[in-house]
């Protein structure tokens, strides 16, 4: 429910929109996202139920609410950066359409046309990531898991099946051997390790980890980014080795791991349990709810009160933008849908606060950013950012 505060901000961004004295970036804001409504698929319809009267109560409600989103910079707690001299809540916006609609595909739902957006220039468009990886043996064998179901590997009482995007270690190998799961740029993948741990991987990430844990320790390696809720096994810790020589050491918990070599910082967040963050010889204690960041001159820093929506989103299939600067959405976004990203003169510095679903093909998600005024030009498998 919108405060008193937002509702009387509300009137008179509504006031000044009607009356045509808004500023550019309100006047922007609200067309792009009339615009969207407009397009609604009305196909898919979730209130064809609703009488004619009842259905415009309903879209005026959207519409007004919509612009309680938009903020001048003169206005209290701005969130997303136009450009230097206006700002406008994003989140807001889109949060009102997701709680309204309950659209399945993320916080705004586009009808899939032929309309292309205005400024999103399409030689062709770019479809989502997927359930993708390859699977390497400890003698060399590749297996891809896109085109190979069911069970795939069977060695004494080890049983490994795949399925619907997930790797599944049954039973103990009579030898342990390292296998390499590598997800590629586009992809995502699960893996269920042979003690019961649960691991999630993003595009371009890879894990590599024995086929039975028979030392006194559990010990795993990963590059770019995972998600791990550990199995419980007091006697025997299990270790995850990422890059930049950083180490996690854990008994049992959830955590997530980000260490893309393109990223500045090797950063773990803990969500439930315990861990210890080490690199050469500084170790931290780490509660739920901080985040480690490890840099590349080796230096580490503990944040307190992390948003872990913000750190799990991709797990659960969505961008989470929280103040992001635009090169580090441009390198997620570069990531998933498998393209390049190049810039025409200056990296336009903007910050982004908001949800979209990972499912929408890649001129949706630019279309939903140029809002901010930055534009998008696909060119195959290139997108092109334009101030």
């Amino acid at each position: 429910m919108l405060s008193e505060k937002d509702k009387k901000y509300l009137q008179q961004v509504l006031e000044r929109y009607e009356s045509g004295r808004s500023t550019p970036a309100e006047t922007h804001f609200v067309e792009v996202y009339l615009d969207y409504l407009d397009e609604l698929n009305k196909d898919a319809d979730p209130f064809q139920h609703l009488n004619a009267a009842a259905r415009l109560d309903l879209e005026q409600e959207i519409k007004e609410k919509l612009l309680q989103g938009m903020r001048s910079e003169t206005a209290p707690a701005p969130e997303f950066t136009v450009h230097r001299n206006t700002r406008f809540n994003w989140r807001i916006a889109a949060a009102v359409i997701f709680a309204v609609l309950g659209a399945a595909t993320g916080w705004i739902l586009l009808k899939q046309g032929d309309k292309t957006a205005e400024t999103v220039v399409q030689v062709q468009d770019v479809l989502p990531g997927s359930d993708r990886a390859v699977l390497q043996l400890g003698n060399g064998q590749i297996i891809v898991l896109d085109t190979s179901h069911g069970q795939i590997i069977q060695n004494g009482a080890l049983t490994v099946n795949n399925d619907s995007g997930l790797l599944n270690y049954y039973g103990k190998a009579a030898m342990a051997e390292y296998h390499t799961l590598s997800v590629p740029r586009g992809g995502q993948y699960k893996l269920q390790l042979p003690d019961g741990t649960d691991v999630w991987l993003n595009a371009a990430s890879s894990i590599t980890y024995p086929t039975a844990f028979t030392g006194a320790e559990r010990i795993v390696e990963i590059t770019g980014e995972a998600y791990f809720e550990v199995a419980k096994m007091k006697q025997k810790p299990f270790r995850v080795k990422s890059a930049n020589g950083s180490e996690i050491e854990v008994l049992g918990t959830h955590f997530n791991v980000n260490a893309y070599a393109d990223e500045p910082s090797v950063v773990a967040t803990l969500l439930e349990g315990s861990i210890r963050f080490s690199k050469a010889n500084k170790h931290y204690l780490m509660k739920p709810g901080q985040q480690a960041r490890l840099n590349k001159a080796g230096e580490i820093d503990i944040i307190s009160d992390i948003n872990i929506d913000a750190v799990t989103a991709w797990r659960n299939g969505y961008f989470y933008f929280d103040g992001t600067d635009l090169q580090t959405v441009m390198r997620q976004i570069a990531r998933w849908y498998d393209v390049t990203v190049t810039y025409e003169g200056k990296v336009p510095d903007m910050k982004f606060s908001g949800e979209i679903s990972k499912s929408n093909n890649a001129s949706l998600v630019l279309k939903m950013l140029e809002a901010t005024r930055v534009r998008f030009e696909i060119e195959g498998n290139k997108i092109i950012v334009k101030p």
